[in-house]
């Protein structure tokens, strides 16, 4: 058990090792503990910071295809990493940062600032992901995307029809299937504004985004949905999803054709390159991207920081198996290189 301790004590007994923990005490003084002779020699351990109920993601990972760094990884929520000030040599990843509400968020920010100027290793720190929007729209003006996307208050005609409606928050959310022509946009609008969607109530016109459709679907009329994890400077594909509608909602089982093309895929990633870049200029370092292919080129749909790694045991296709490995393999791989830089980045910052 450690001890605590009053800032006299710590001042009388500098040979003793402590750590801060941040907040307050009854008398609004931050509190130090001792540090035990198993917290001074813990390896050093990657801190994965999620929303409660997204903590299952990264467990059932450990449990299943990441047991190599079980002993690792310590999981905790937002509210415990903005009170609870890791160690410096500790890497820090924001997973569902994008929906916290407002004043969790600012106190996030507040940490982050304090833990750049330590020069501490935090992936999505600078990552504005509460909106999709302002991410697409640059994408397109990069002339990345062959679609762009409009919000109603900057009253810009689409160019092309036929669009969609999609309601842009934390947990973007398709509003209506395909719509052809402007005026049954405008009619769509305007009893979207009237009635009450279930899950959602009545629907904020100001987060309602109009968006252009390109349709991924092969000469077959198959569309696929690539995803793949984003994790520092590596970009590592995950999975392939394929269906004969565009939404993908009830995605089709592979035969023996499909399963190959998702092999290459993920074996071959060849993404990589242009799925890097997207990420670095919007300030992803780890999340995943799920993206078709328009013409060649890369069309990305949604951005998931908080997300499934690994499927639960009673629901794993045993021909996937090989996928799962390398997918596993390669992850474990990068997490681990992030976590040696991080380590680097203290030692160069004490010898500084």
């Amino acid at each position: 058990m450690t001890d605590e301790l009053d800032q006299d004590t710590i001042a009388k007994t500098p040979s003793r090792k402590y750590r801060r923990e941040q907040g307050r005490n009854s008398c609004g003084e931050g509190r130090y503990t001792a540090c035990t002779s198993k917290e001074r020699n813990a390896p050093i351990v990657i801190v994965w910071v999620s929303p409660t109920t997204d903590a299952k993601y990264i467990q059932a990972y450990l449990r299943n295809d990441g047991q190599e760094l079980r002993g690792l990884v310590r999981c905790v929520n937002f509210q415990q990493f903005c009170w609870q000030t890791p160690r410096t040599d500790t890497l820090c990843v924001l997973a569902g940062s994008e929906r916290l509400p407002p004043r969790m968020a600012r106190r996030l920010q507040r940490v982050l600032d304090r833990f750049q100027d330590e020069r501490r290793t935090v992936l999505n720190s600078a990552l504005q992901l509460d909106r999709l929007y302002p991410v697409l729209r640059l994408a397109y003006e990069r002339r990345w995307q062959d679609y762009n996307v409009y919000r109603l208050d900057e009253f810009e005609r689409p160019r092309q029809f036929p669009v969609f409606l999609w309601l842009d928050s934390p947990r973007p959310r398709q509003l209506t299937p395909l719509i052809h022509t402007p005026h049954d946009l405008l009619a769509t609008l305007m009893q979207l504004h009237r009635q009450r969607l279930p899950g959602v109530g009545r629907v904020d016109l100001d987060r309602v985004v109009i968006s252009e459709f390109v349709d991924t679907c092969d000469s077959a009329g198959v569309h696929r949905r690539y995803q793949a994890f984003v994790i520092g400077d590596n970009v590592i594909a995950r999975r392939l999803q394929i269906g004969s509608d565009w939404t993908l909602r009830a995605p089709l089982s592979h035969d023996d054709q499909t399963r190959e093309i998702e092999r290459r895929y993920v074996f071959e990633n060849p993404h990589a390159r242009e799925l890097l870049r997207f990420a670095r200029v919007i300030g992803l370092e780890y999340g995943r991207v799920d993206y078709g292919l328009h013409h060649g080129r890369v069309q990305v749909w949604r951005i998931r920081t908080a997300s499934p790694l690994s499927q639960p045991a009673h629901e794993r296709d045993a021909t996937r198996q090989d996928l799962d490995e390398c997918f596993a393999r390669r992850f474990n791989a990068a997490l681990t290189a992030m976590l040696g830089e991080a380590h680097g980045k203290q030692l160069r910052r004490l010898a500084a």
